[in-house]
């Protein structure tokens, strides 16, 4: 784009340099109009573009359809606003076939958000993943298959698995398919959430039956199975737990069992141990325990560490950080409070319009487990979280102040009303809170009423009572929880007299994960625990 001042280039107009151009927020911020293209690689020539962004669509996620005549991709439709999109998986979006002329027909039920399509090895199934439109970003999701092959009659798409509403069964909590998840022409394997953990899953597609795969060749009882790939060949996989860095092994399925052979070591970390801890709610939640083996338990400092979302979950799986925090000396306490992913609709639903509540409860009643098992000491107690996890510790120090001794929050939820008004994710905000969120207007200005329930599941209502020195990890580019609410609980902090301090990383986003951010955060984050807790 070009400013009014600039050098003239051909049929490139003047005056639209500094015109604001909306993006699809957090992680995606120089996504404006994205394309796809079509490459002839024999010529290397561009055909350009096969779709191009409308004044209403985004398309992504293309792959060939069987001919090479056409393609499937999703588009991503918004109106007033773009809301973001990572990691939300209820946004409106619809699965298309286009031919190479850019001539579009929509596939699936316009009601549901459609992601990751792929075709069996002979073209005449597609499937895909969908969720409900609106309501919590991330939720149960259900399996969808079309018969690509009967067409042009009037084909419809047909549910192979749907929404759970427990966790008494395995259902379909995946972000994604692998692109390469077919074992035959009439069955795939691809890895969901279930409770604390991530299994394979195989699904008939000709009986809609989806089952848990049975194991040989490593301990299955626990950790994380995350096939990466599927073929009639074998499977790829990465499997871990909380205390065996992840390796890759080769599978062999045989009808529902799979035995598998290491291709990297998989070691479990000397001296160090975990357990799965079971809350019967209702609905159930867990909790995963790290720890050292020595000193003895009861003399430990103990970590608290809510995950974010709030609809997201913890897998029994690896994270260095996690691990390099037990072997320091903390025992760590990952919580899958009510309301995770992965228990079933019933828990999904039980968090919005409590939070700040029954969240609030479930992280203290892990804690309360922990410390009346003795596993650690009970003057020693932190909290750790980051985004919902956030607002889970600043909660936690406002409403147990005696309980936390010191706490670090990344990119926090401080004041959910002020946020509403700047976030990439406004929804979030009625969601969780309750409240009834118009998906169509994109933009909803606050009524007392909701600002009073948004009001009343902040951290900020409980600020009076923290004594708890504060640790804030903030990202100057985050669009998800605009660092001004971490800035707003720093300076609230700091007035009446509680320790706090900010990292502030300029260039990082939602996440930090940049090496510098994570590395410099990871020394911090033990330096303040190591001296107050």
């Amino acid at each position: 784009a070009l400013g009014f001042f600039d050098p003239a280039k051909p049929d490139i107009a003047a005056g639209l340099k500094y015109v604001r151009r909306d993006t699809w927020g957090e992680a995606l911020a120089a996504v404006v109009t994205p394309t796809i293209v079509v490459l002839d690689t024999e010529s290397e020539e561009f055909k350009f573009p096969l779709l191009g962004s409308t004044e209403n669509v985004s398309w992504g996620q293309p792959v060939w359809a069987p001919g090479g005549s056409e393609i499937v991709c999703v588009g991503f439709s918004y109106d007033a606003r773009r809301l973001g999109l990572k990691f939300c998986l209820n946004r409106p979006s619809s699965l298309y076939s286009a031919t190479l002329d850019g001539v579009t027909t929509r596939l699936n039920d316009a009601t549901y958000a459609a992601r990751s399509p792929v075709f069996s090895p002979s073209g005449n199934t597609l499937v895909w993943l969908e969720n409900v439109i609106g309501g919590p970003h991330a939720a149960s999701s259900r399996l969808v298959k079309y018969a690509w092959s009967q067409r042009p009659s009037d084909v419809r798409p047909d549910v192979i698995a749907g929404i759970v509403a427990d966790d008494a069964t395995v259902g379909v909590c995946a972000l994604r398919l692998p692109s390469t998840c077919f074992v035959s022409e009439t069955a795939l394997v691809f890895t969901t959430y279930f409770r604390s953990t991530r299994v394979p899953v195989h699904v008939d597609i000709t009986t809609n039956t989806l089952s848990p795969l049975t194991h040989t060749g490593f301990d299955s009882k626990t950790g994380a199975c995350d096939v990466l790939a599927a073929s009639p060949s074998g499977l790829l996989a990465a499997i871990s737990n909380p205390v065996t860095p992840a390796a890759l092994f080769i599978g062999k399925l045989d009808g529902l069992a799979v035995s598998w052979t290491g291709l990297t070591s998989h070691t479990p970390l000397p001296g160090l141990s975990y357990q799965l801890l079971r809350f019967e709610g209702p609905p159930a939640w867990e909790a995963i325990v790290i720890s050292k083996d020595s000193p003895a338990p009861a003399s430990r400092p103990l970590l608290a560490v809510p995950h974010g979302g709030p609809h997201s979950a913890f897998a029994q799986d690896f994270l260095a950080s996690h691990a390099a925090l037990a072997e320091l000396g903390f025992v760590v306490l990952l919580i899958n409070y009510r309301g995770s992913l992965a228990f079933g609709q019933a828990s999904i639903d039980s968090l919005p319009g409590k939070v700040g509540v029954l969240d609030v409860a479930d992280v203290d009643a892990a804690v309360s487990h922990v410390l009346d098992a003795k596993l650690a000491d009970p003057a020693r107690v932190g909290v750790y979280g980051g985004s919902h996890g956030g607002l889970l510790g600043a909660h936690m120090t406002g409403q147990h102040p005696q309980r936390y001794k010191a706490a670090v929050l990344r990119n926090p939820v401080i004041d959910i009303p002020s946020m509403a008004a700047i976030t990439d994710i406004p929804d979030w905000c009625f969601v969780e809170c309750g409240l009834e969120y118009d998906n169509a207007a994109r933009v909803q200005p606050l009524s007392s009423t909701a600002f009073a329930a948004m009001q009343k599941a902040s951290p900020v209502e409980h600020v009076a009572q923290v004594q708890a020195p504060t640790l804030l990890l903030l990202g100057g580019q985050d669009q998800r929880v605009p660092p001004s609410q971490g800035l707003q609980w720093h300076n609230m902090l700091r007035a009446k007299g509680v320790e706090a301090r900010v990292l502030w990383f300029p260039d990082d986003g939602h996440a930090l994960a940049s090496l510098a951010c994570e590395a410099e955060s990871f020394i911090h984050i033990v330096q303040w625990f190591s001296a107050r807790v």
